[in-house]
C-alpha cells in the first residue's frame, strides 16, 4: 500500500532484498500507510485517508481512481453534488505586507469548476491590472493558457467557482522512536517485514499531532468562514479518541453554533466478522460544533489562534490557479 515515504532503499548492493523485486527495479521507497501499535492500527500517511495528486495533464479524467470511501467523505464534507467539481492539492497562500505575513498550506481545495476568462474573474473580484496580469502569469505557468496565446485575458479556461470554497485538511498520527541502530526506523522495519522476519515499527507520536492540529484548526477555519466556505478536518477515529482521552474535548457534547463551527470527518478501518481490523478504509461520521471563539476576534488571548488578517478571496483564486487540477469529480 502507498504510504509515508522515507529515504529510498537502493537494491543494487542489497543481495537479500534484491530477490524480492523485479530486476528492472533499482530503488524501492518503503511506503508505509499504517502502523500497528498497542493493538490498534494507526494511519500515518495522509494519502491513506484521501489522495488526489497534481498532474500536469489537463484536464484529468472525471472520477479517475476515486475510491468509495473518498466519495463518502467528500459528500459528508459538503462537496457539491451533481455538478463538475475540481480538486486542487497542495495550495499555498503566501502574502507579505505591513499588516503581517500570511503563510498557509491547504491540503485540498474543492469547488465547482466553470468555464470563464481571466477578464471575467478580474471584474468579479475587482482586481487591479497588476493583479490581473499576475493571474494571467499563473494560468500560463500551469498550462491553463498557452504561452503563445495573444489574448490571454479573454481565453476561456476552467476556474473554481468560489462562492463557497471547501478546504479539506488531513491529519494523521506521526511516528516516534525511529532508531536505525536497533532497527525501529521505517526502512529497517519495511525491509524485515518484506523478508518475513521479526520487526518492530516506530511508535506513534500523538502529542505532536495534536499540537500541530491546534495551531491550524482555528486559523484555517476562520479563513474559509470569511470566504463563505468551510474547512473540514479529516481524522482517524483512533487519533480523535486519543485526543479526547488526553484533553477535555468531547465532540459529542459540543453544540453547533450559528456560524463559527469546527468540522471534522472521522475515518476508520473496517472490522471483519470476527472483530478484527481490515485494510478497508471507510467514512465513519461527521462531527461539527461551536469553535468556542469568535472568528472575528474577541480581544482576548484566544485571538492568538486566529490569522492576523484575512486575505481577499481573489488571493485564494490566485493561489489555486498556481496549481494544476488534481482531479475532476461528479458526486
Amino acid at each position: 500500500m502507498a504510504g509515508t515515504a522515507t529515504r529510498q532503499i537502493n537494491l543494487t548492493g542489497d543481495s537479500e532484498l534484491r530477490a524480492y523485486f523485479d530486476q528492472s527495479v533499482l530503488d524501492v521507497i518503503p511506503g508505509i500507510c499504517s502502523i500497528l501499535a498497542a493493538g490498534d492500527a494507526w494511519v500515518v500517511c495522509p494519502r491513506r485517508l484521501l489522495a488526489f495528486k497534481n498532474d500536469l495533464s489537463s484536464p484529468p479524467k472525471v472520477n479517475s481512481k476515486l475510491q468509495p470511501y473518498e466519495r463518502d467523505l467528500l459528500i459528508a464534507a459538503g462537496a457539491p453534488r451533481g455538478v463538475p467539481v475540481g480538486v486542487w492539492s497542495e495550495v499555498y497562500l503566501k502574502l507579505s505586507g505591513y499588516e503581517g505575513d500570511i503563510n498557509y498550506h491547504f491540503d485540498y481545495v474543492v469547488a465547482p469548476i466553470v468555464s470563464s476568462t481571466i477578464h471575467n474573474e478580474a471584474v468579479r473580484f475587482r482586481m487591479t491590472d497588476a493583479q490581473t496580469d499576475a493571474l494571467v502569469a499563473d494560468a500560463r505557468r500551469v498550462g491553463l493558457i498557452a504561452r503563445a496565446e495573444r489574448t490571454p485575458r479573454t481565453s476561456a479556461i476552467l476556474v473554481p467557482e468560489l462562492t463557497s470554497p471547501l478546504v479539506i485538511e488531513v491529519m494523521t498520527a506521526s511516528t516516534s522512536g525511529s532508531d536505525t541502530e536497533v532497527g525501529t526506523d521505517i526502512r529497517s522495519a519495511f525491509r524485515d517485514a518484506i523478508m518475513n522476519r521479526g520487526h518492530e515499527a516506530p511508535g506513534i507520536n500523538k502529542r505532536q499531532v495534536c499540537g500541530r492540529m491546534v495551531t491550524q484548526l482555528f486559523a484555517k477555519t476562520a479563513l474559509t468562514s470569511e470566504w463563505g466556505g468551510k474547512t473540514v478536518w479529516v481524522i482517524q477515529d483512533e487519533l480523535l479518541k486519543n485526543i479526547e482521552l488526553t484533553t477535555r474535548l468531547k465532540t459529542s457534547l459540543i453544540p453547533k453554533h450559528a456560524s463559527d463551527n469546527i468540522s471534522l470527518a472521522v475515518m476508520h478501518y473496517e472490522t471483519d466478522a470476527d472483530g478484527r481490523k481490515t485494510t478497508n478504509t471507510a467514512f465513519r461520521m461527521s462531527a461539527e460544533g461551536d469553535a468556542g471563539v469568535s472568528f472575528h476576534g474577541s480581544d482576548k488571548y484566544t485571538d492568538i489562534l486566529l490569522p492576523g488578517r484575512l486575505p481577499e478571496k481573489y488571493e485564494l483564486l490566485r493561489a489555486i490557479l498556481r496549481r494544476p487540477l488534481a482531479a475532476i469529480l461528479t458526486l
